[in-house]
Protein backbone atom coordinates (compact mmCIF):
# COMPACT_ATOMS: atom_id res chain seq x y z
CA UNK A 1 0.00 0.00 0.00
CA UNK A 2 1.76 3.48 -1.04
CA UNK A 3 1.09 6.17 1.12
CA UNK A 4 2.14 9.72 0.63
CA UNK A 5 4.87 10.60 3.26
CA UNK A 6 5.25 14.36 2.44
CA UNK A 7 3.64 17.63 2.16
CA UNK A 8 0.68 17.43 4.63
CA UNK A 9 -0.33 20.54 6.09
CA UNK A 10 -2.88 21.05 8.72
CA UNK A 11 -5.72 22.29 8.03
CA UNK A 12 -8.31 23.71 10.83
CA UNK A 13 -11.85 23.92 8.48
CA UNK A 14 -14.83 22.64 9.02
CA UNK A 15 -13.28 20.03 11.87
CA UNK A 16 -13.43 22.41 14.97
CA UNK A 17 -17.01 23.92 14.16
CA UNK A 18 -18.81 20.61 13.43
CA UNK A 19 -17.39 18.85 16.42
CA UNK A 20 -18.77 21.77 18.99
CA UNK A 21 -21.74 21.54 17.26
CA UNK A 22 -22.25 17.59 17.53
CA UNK A 23 -21.79 18.00 21.09
CA UNK A 24 -24.40 21.09 21.91
CA UNK A 25 -26.88 18.81 19.80
CA UNK A 26 -26.03 15.83 22.44
CA UNK A 27 -26.44 18.24 24.53
CA UNK A 28 -30.01 19.47 23.53
CA UNK A 29 -30.88 16.17 23.37
CA UNK A 30 -29.91 15.05 26.71
CA UNK A 31 -32.52 18.16 27.96
CA UNK A 32 -35.14 17.62 25.57
CA UNK A 33 -38.67 16.51 27.14
CA UNK A 34 -40.66 17.01 23.78
CA UNK A 35 -40.49 14.90 20.55
CA UNK A 36 -40.18 18.06 18.03
CA UNK A 37 -37.23 18.59 20.36
CA UNK A 38 -35.27 15.66 19.28
CA UNK A 39 -36.28 16.17 15.95
CA UNK A 40 -34.37 19.52 15.74
CA UNK A 41 -31.59 18.63 17.96
CA UNK A 42 -30.92 15.21 16.25
CA UNK A 43 -32.24 15.08 13.00
CA UNK A 44 -31.05 18.43 12.36
CA UNK A 45 -28.76 19.98 14.18
CA UNK A 46 -27.06 16.34 14.87
CA UNK A 47 -27.37 15.71 11.29
CA UNK A 48 -25.85 18.98 9.94
CA UNK A 49 -22.52 18.09 12.41
CA UNK A 50 -22.17 14.25 11.40
CA UNK A 51 -22.11 15.34 7.66
CA UNK A 52 -19.74 17.59 8.28
CA UNK A 53 -17.44 16.15 10.39
CA UNK A 54 -17.82 12.83 8.06
CA UNK A 55 -17.18 14.10 4.61
CA UNK A 56 -13.88 15.73 5.31
CA UNK A 57 -12.76 12.89 6.78
CA UNK A 58 -13.85 10.61 4.34
CA UNK A 59 -12.06 12.50 1.27
CA UNK A 60 -8.74 13.21 3.46
CA UNK A 61 -8.14 9.15 4.11
CA UNK A 62 -8.22 9.34 -0.30
CA UNK A 63 -5.80 11.76 -0.22
CA UNK A 64 -2.97 10.14 1.14
CA UNK A 65 -3.01 6.74 -0.84
CA UNK A 66 -2.68 5.96 -4.64
CA UNK A 67 -2.65 2.11 -4.03
CA UNK A 68 -5.26 -0.15 -2.55
CA UNK A 69 -7.05 2.89 -1.57
CA UNK A 70 -10.44 1.29 -1.16
CA UNK A 71 -8.61 -0.85 1.92
CA UNK A 72 -7.51 2.35 3.52
CA UNK A 73 -10.86 4.08 3.10
CA UNK A 74 -12.41 0.68 4.61
CA UNK A 75 -10.47 0.97 7.71
CA UNK A 76 -11.31 4.04 8.13
CA UNK A 77 -15.09 4.21 7.90
CA UNK A 78 -15.07 0.73 9.91
CA UNK A 79 -14.60 3.30 13.06
CA UNK A 80 -18.39 4.63 12.72
CA UNK A 81 -19.29 0.77 13.27
CA UNK A 82 -17.20 0.30 16.46
CA UNK A 83 -19.27 3.48 17.84
CA UNK A 84 -22.51 1.45 16.40
CA UNK A 85 -21.82 -1.11 18.95
CA UNK A 86 -19.68 0.87 22.19
CA UNK A 87 -22.45 3.44 22.50
CA UNK A 88 -26.02 1.46 22.61
CA UNK A 89 -24.52 -0.92 25.11
CA UNK A 90 -23.48 1.93 26.88
CA UNK A 91 -25.94 3.78 26.45
CA UNK A 92 -28.71 0.72 27.46
CA UNK A 93 -26.76 -0.09 30.69
CA UNK A 94 -27.02 3.58 32.15
CA UNK A 95 -30.65 4.11 31.14
CA UNK A 96 -32.33 2.59 34.29
CA UNK A 97 -29.13 3.77 36.31
CA UNK A 98 -28.60 7.46 35.87
CA UNK A 99 -32.12 8.52 34.05
CA UNK A 100 -32.05 9.64 30.24
CA UNK A 101 -30.29 13.02 30.57
CA UNK A 102 -27.24 11.76 32.40
CA UNK A 103 -26.66 9.11 30.12
CA UNK A 104 -27.19 10.85 26.93
CA UNK A 105 -24.80 13.13 28.45
CA UNK A 106 -22.22 10.47 28.80
CA UNK A 107 -22.52 9.52 25.49
CA UNK A 108 -21.88 13.47 24.74
CA UNK A 109 -18.29 13.30 26.69
CA UNK A 110 -17.01 10.34 25.37
CA UNK A 111 -18.13 11.82 21.85
CA UNK A 112 -16.17 14.75 22.96
CA UNK A 113 -13.04 13.34 23.72
CA UNK A 114 -12.90 11.51 19.70
CA UNK A 115 -13.94 14.91 17.91
CA UNK A 116 -11.45 16.77 20.00
CA UNK A 117 -8.55 13.82 18.95
CA UNK A 118 -10.08 14.06 15.90
CA UNK A 119 -10.08 17.96 14.84
CA UNK A 120 -6.58 18.20 16.37
CA UNK A 121 -4.91 15.15 14.31
CA UNK A 122 -6.47 15.02 10.74
CA UNK A 123 -4.51 16.56 8.29
CA UNK A 124 -5.10 16.91 4.35
CA UNK A 125 -2.15 16.25 1.82
CA UNK A 126 -2.97 17.88 -0.94
CA UNK A 127 -3.00 22.02 -0.56
CA UNK A 128 -5.50 24.30 -1.49
CA UNK A 129 -6.53 25.26 -4.95
CA UNK A 130 -8.39 28.51 -5.73
CA UNK A 131 -11.66 26.87 -6.70
CA UNK A 132 -15.32 27.21 -6.69
CA UNK A 133 -17.16 25.46 -4.49
CA UNK A 134 -18.93 23.14 -7.47
CA UNK A 135 -16.77 21.97 -10.24
CA UNK A 136 -19.14 21.78 -13.27
CA UNK A 137 -16.99 19.07 -15.30
CA UNK A 138 -17.34 16.43 -12.41
CA UNK A 139 -21.32 16.44 -13.16
CA UNK A 140 -20.36 16.12 -16.96
CA UNK A 141 -18.40 12.93 -16.24
CA UNK A 142 -21.02 10.11 -16.97
CA UNK A 143 -19.39 7.24 -15.36
CA UNK A 144 -19.24 9.56 -12.13
CA UNK A 145 -22.56 10.61 -12.35
CA UNK A 146 -23.80 6.73 -13.00
CA UNK A 147 -21.86 5.77 -10.20
CA UNK A 148 -23.88 8.27 -7.72
CA UNK A 149 -27.17 7.49 -9.48
CA UNK A 150 -26.39 3.86 -8.56
CA UNK A 151 -25.52 4.45 -4.88
CA UNK A 152 -28.02 6.67 -4.35
CA UNK A 153 -30.74 4.18 -5.43
CA UNK A 154 -29.34 1.50 -3.30
CA UNK A 155 -29.62 3.53 -0.67
CA UNK A 156 -32.80 4.94 -0.75
CA UNK A 157 -34.20 1.17 0.87
CA UNK A 158 -30.83 -0.03 2.83
CA UNK A 159 -32.46 2.15 6.34
CA UNK A 160 -35.42 0.95 6.09
CA UNK A 161 -34.81 -2.24 8.42
CA UNK A 162 -32.12 -0.15 10.64
CA UNK A 163 -35.03 1.58 11.99
CA UNK A 164 -37.22 -1.13 12.52
CA UNK A 165 -35.09 -4.09 13.64
CA UNK A 166 -36.18 -3.62 17.68
CA UNK A 167 -39.35 -2.90 17.16
CA UNK A 168 -39.60 -6.11 14.64
CA UNK A 169 -38.06 -8.00 17.05
CA UNK A 170 -39.61 -7.24 20.02
CA UNK A 171 -43.11 -7.97 17.77
CA UNK A 172 -42.05 -11.54 17.09
CA UNK A 173 -41.50 -12.14 20.09
CA UNK A 174 -38.00 -11.05 21.22
CA UNK A 175 -36.97 -9.70 25.30
CA UNK A 176 -36.94 -6.81 25.11
CA UNK A 177 -33.14 -6.14 26.16
CA UNK A 178 -32.04 -8.76 23.82
CA UNK A 179 -33.98 -6.71 20.84
CA UNK A 180 -31.81 -3.38 22.07
CA UNK A 181 -28.83 -5.40 21.87
CA UNK A 182 -29.22 -5.81 18.13
CA UNK A 183 -28.36 -2.73 17.65
CA UNK A 184 -24.86 -3.71 18.60
CA UNK A 185 -24.82 -6.82 17.16
CA UNK A 186 -25.98 -5.43 13.83
CA UNK A 187 -22.91 -2.73 13.86
CA UNK A 188 -20.40 -5.25 15.21
CA UNK A 189 -21.49 -7.46 11.39
CA UNK A 190 -21.34 -4.12 9.94
CA UNK A 191 -17.63 -3.59 11.08
CA UNK A 192 -16.22 -6.77 9.38
CA UNK A 193 -18.46 -5.46 6.43
CA UNK A 194 -16.88 -2.43 5.73
CA UNK A 195 -13.56 -3.71 6.16
CA UNK A 196 -13.19 -7.55 4.25
CA UNK A 197 -15.32 -6.02 0.96
CA UNK A 198 -12.91 -3.04 0.30
CA UNK A 199 -10.05 -5.55 1.19
CA UNK A 200 -11.22 -8.00 -1.23
CA UNK A 201 -12.06 -4.61 -3.55
CA UNK A 202 -8.64 -4.15 -4.06
CA UNK A 203 -8.19 -7.06 -5.41
CA UNK A 204 -11.06 -7.96 -7.34
CA UNK A 205 -12.45 -5.03 -7.94
CA UNK A 206 -14.03 -2.00 -6.85
CA UNK A 207 -17.15 -2.61 -8.71
CA UNK A 208 -17.63 -6.03 -9.01
CA UNK A 209 -17.35 -6.05 -5.07
CA UNK A 210 -19.93 -3.30 -5.33
CA UNK A 211 -22.63 -5.32 -7.47
CA UNK A 212 -22.01 -8.32 -5.10
CA UNK A 213 -22.26 -6.79 -2.17
CA UNK A 214 -25.62 -4.81 -3.23
CA UNK A 215 -27.28 -7.47 -4.38
CA UNK A 216 -27.08 -9.91 -1.58
CA UNK A 217 -27.92 -6.82 0.29
CA UNK A 218 -31.54 -6.39 -1.31
CA UNK A 219 -31.76 -9.90 -1.32
CA UNK A 220 -31.35 -10.32 2.15
CA UNK A 221 -33.33 -7.42 2.91
CA UNK A 222 -36.43 -8.94 0.80
CA UNK A 223 -35.82 -12.04 3.43
CA UNK A 224 -36.39 -9.87 6.50
CA UNK A 225 -40.15 -11.11 7.04
CA UNK A 226 -39.21 -14.70 6.76
CA UNK A 227 -37.06 -14.58 9.82
CA UNK A 228 -39.67 -14.84 12.57
CA UNK A 229 -37.81 -16.16 15.64
CA UNK A 230 -35.52 -14.45 18.11
CA UNK A 231 -32.89 -16.67 16.72
CA UNK A 232 -33.61 -16.32 12.96
CA UNK A 233 -33.91 -12.89 13.63
CA UNK A 234 -30.38 -12.73 14.89
CA UNK A 235 -28.95 -14.29 11.99
CA UNK A 236 -30.44 -12.22 9.85
CA UNK A 237 -28.69 -9.49 11.79
CA UNK A 238 -25.58 -10.72 11.04
CA UNK A 239 -25.92 -10.86 7.24
CA UNK A 240 -27.86 -7.80 6.41
CA UNK A 241 -25.60 -5.71 8.79
CA UNK A 242 -22.56 -7.30 6.95
CA UNK A 243 -23.59 -6.65 3.47
CA UNK A 244 -25.18 -3.29 4.81
CA UNK A 245 -21.98 -2.15 5.95
CA UNK A 246 -20.19 -3.11 2.45
CA UNK A 247 -22.53 -0.59 1.06
CA UNK A 248 -20.96 2.62 3.18
CA UNK A 249 -17.93 2.02 2.97
CA UNK A 250 -17.17 1.15 -1.10
CA UNK A 251 -19.17 3.61 -2.61
CA UNK A 252 -16.65 6.65 -2.47
CA UNK A 253 -13.49 4.62 -3.02
CA UNK A 254 -15.60 3.41 -6.65
CA UNK A 255 -16.35 6.55 -7.24
CA UNK A 256 -12.62 7.81 -6.81
CA UNK A 257 -12.10 5.23 -9.19
CA UNK A 258 -14.01 6.67 -12.16
CA UNK A 259 -12.98 10.43 -11.29
CA UNK A 260 -9.62 12.07 -12.58
CA UNK A 261 -7.01 13.16 -10.54
CA UNK A 262 -7.86 16.87 -10.74
CA UNK A 263 -11.24 16.90 -9.53
CA UNK A 264 -11.46 13.43 -7.03
CA UNK A 265 -11.18 14.66 -3.98
CA UNK A 266 -13.98 17.41 -4.38
CA UNK A 267 -15.75 14.79 -6.16
CA UNK A 268 -15.42 12.70 -3.21
CA UNK A 269 -16.98 15.83 -1.39
CA UNK A 270 -20.12 15.42 -3.35
CA UNK A 271 -20.12 11.29 -3.03
CA UNK A 272 -19.89 11.71 0.77
CA UNK A 273 -23.57 13.49 -0.28
CA UNK A 274 -25.17 11.11 -1.61
CA UNK A 275 -26.47 9.20 1.80
CA UNK A 276 -29.29 11.96 2.26
CA UNK A 277 -31.88 9.12 2.79
CA UNK A 278 -30.27 8.84 6.28
CA UNK A 279 -32.17 12.11 7.04
CA UNK A 280 -35.69 10.61 7.20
Amino acid sequence: MEVHKHGSWPRVGVRPKSSAILVISIAITSLSTEYYQLILAQGVLGGLANGMIFTPAMSCVGQYFTTRRASAMGFGISGAAIGGVVFPIVLQQMLSKVGFGWAVRVIGLLILVVVTYMSATMKGFAPRRPRGLFIPGAFRHKPYVLANLAFLLSLLGSYTPMFYIVEYGIANGMDNRLAWYQVAIFNAASFFGRLIPNLAGDKLGRFNMSIGCYTACGVICLCWTAATTPSGILVWDVFYGFFSGAIFSLYSPTVAQVTSVHISVKALLYAALVPWPELR
